[in-house]
């Protein structure tokens, strides 16, 4: 696919690796040869087993406190789902969210009478700080994204957990845009939570996630869905006594194939390097940035500071429509995103975007812009 678009839409769906759509072909092809039975869930539940151990390792935490999901959505809500919400409680997040946080965010201000405060980041100079000044006595769970899916901005987690831990209150975090861009150490992030997806920057298949909980608050975070995974043993009589571990919050089955291919995927971004795969990407962005910022009528809205940013790279067209720029990039095989108000043009750089393609990106853009002012 890479090499018949200009692709800059890893953000919302990272292409896999031949390797990966092989491997799960291979599982599909053998589960439909071989049916389904207990051996396939056996050999299932050990490829489960690797895949916990290899993202433990990659986020420097522990098998116990890595579990599989199906998206960062379903993470999100397994937090969310497991705490016994009171009224008049608080959750601090931000106006830079995905709706995957703000739209389970809003069903518990519904349900339980919990008020949510956004803060509001689109043009704060110290963001942390801004952050704190929500924080109160009142405040359970601050939200937020790592890499902000909208401006691109990155989070200091150590700092924002410092801010979150002053007034007692858990840190929940969506790691969308920052999995598999540069490396993390969620011991020493010092947050509480974090959601991932497997397929964006990841490169895996689509439908595939996790969530860190810490383990001092796995006793602590109650089942949100439960099932017979859930289960360490149960009978027909009432009885049931749940995993102590993340597995708890592991409900039902997972598609054997996508597991495989996550494995692969994971072979893939080992064998080429987090530290590499972030010196790439760095090195395209900040390209990229200074590329868009000689263009007139383009604002780049990301953070030029790599410490600020990561692999997203926004703009706003002054006095144009960013929608009608996104089709008129697709008309060139250019593939990007537009996101939701306050709308920007997205361009996810990754690594294996090379040079000439962020050239070919930019003269596109300047043709596109051009020709709308001659409009």
């Amino acid at each position: 696919m890479v090499e018949k678009k200009l692709f800059f839409n890893t953000g919302w769906s990272g292409p896999s690796p031949i390797s990966v759509v092989n491997e799960q072909k291979r599982v599909l092809e053998w589960l439909a040869s071989e049916g389904v039975s207990h051996h396939i869930y056996k050999q299932t539940s050990r490829n489960i087993k690797r895949l916990r151990q290899r993202l433990a390792k990659f986020f420097r935490a522990h098998p116990r406190e890595i579990a599989l999901t199906r998206s960062t959505t379903e993470g999100i809500n397994i937090v969310l789902g497991g705490i016994d919400w009171q009224p008049g409680w608080k959750i601090v997040t931000t106006n830079i969210e995905h709706g995957a946080c703000l739209v389970p965010l809003y069903n518990l201000r519904d349900r339980y009478g919990v008020d949510v405060e956004i803060v509001d980041l689109t043009s704060a100079r110290h963001p942390v700080r801004a952050v704190m000044r929500a924080i109160d006595s009142r405040t359970r769970l601050v939200v937020a994204s790592h890499v902000s899916f909208n401006t691109g901005l990155r989070l200091p987690l150590k700092e924002l957990s410092a801010a979150a831990a002053e007034c007692g209150a858990e840190l929940l975090i969506d790691g969308a845009q920052s999995v598999g861009v540069f490396p993390i150490d969620l011991h020493e992030s010092g947050c509480h939570y974090y959601a991932f997806p497997g397929h964006k920057w990841m490169l895996g298949p689509d439908a595939v996630g996790g969530l860190y909980v810490r383990a001092d608050r796995l006793p602590r975070l109650k089942i949100c869905f439960a099932g017979n995974e859930s289960a360490k043993k149960f009978d027909r009589e009432g009885n049931v006594s749940y995993h102590r571990t993340v597995k708890k919050f592991e409900y039902a089955d997972f598609n054997a194939a996508l597991v495989a291919g996550w494995l692969k995927a994971l072979d893939f971004l080992e064998d080429f390097g987090i530290n590499n795969i972030e010196k790439a990407i760095r090195l395209n962005t900040e390209y990229l940035k200074g590329r868009l910022s000689q263009i007139k009528k383009v604002s780049v809205v990301t953070p030029l500071q790599w410490n600020k940013s990561a692999g997203l790279v926004s703009i706003a067209i002054k006095g144009g429509n960013c929608e009608d720029v996104f089709h008129a990039l697709l008309q060139r095989n250019v593939v990007a995103r537009f996101t939701p108000p306050p709308s920007y043009i997205r361009f996810s750089v990754n690594w294996f975007n090379t040079k000439t393609e962020l050239d070919k990106l930019v003269q596109a853009v300047k043709e596109i812009i051009g020709s709308h002012a001659e409009g």
